[in-house]
C-alpha cells in the first residue's frame, strides 16, 4: 500500500511571507514528530518568494488523521488566517518514485 500523501501550495499575502515562512518551519517541528508521519517537507520557491510548497508522507489514513487531530497543529494553523492570500491541498498516493521512510 502506498504512504498516503499531502501537497499543500501556500500564497502568502503580501509583506507576510517571511512570517508565513517561519511559521511553516514551526509546524514542522511539531508534525514531523507526529507517529506516522514519514516525511514533512517546506519549500520556498525561488522565483516567486510568496509561494510555498508543503509535501506531507504518511504512512496510511490513520497516521493522517493523528495529524490532522494535533493541537498544537491546529493553533498553529489557526495563525495562517492574516498571512495567506490561498491555499490548495491536493491528497493522494505515490504513483512512482521514491517513497519517503523515517528510521
Amino acid at each position: 500500500m502506498s504512504q498516503l500523501t499531502a501537497v499543500v501550495t501556500f500564497e502568502a499575502n503580501d509583506g507576510r511571507e517571511d512570517e508565513l515562512a517561519e511559521l511553516l518551519a514551526r509546524m514542522h517541528e511539531v508534525a514531523i514528530e507526529d507517529d506516522g508521519c514519514d516525511l514533512y517537507s517546506v519549500l520556498r520557491v525561488d522565483d516567486e518568494p510568496r509561494s510555498f510548497v508543503l509535501v506531507e508522507y504518511y504512512r496510511d489514513g490513520d497516521a493522517l488523521k493523528t495529524h490532522q487531530r494535533n493541537p498544537e497543529l491546529r493553533r498553529l494553523g489557526a495563525a495562517m488566517g492574516d498571512l495567506v492570500a490561498s491555499m490548495s491541498i491536493r491528497l493522494g498516493r505515490c504513483a512512482a518514485g521514491d517513497a519517503a521512510v523515517r528510521a
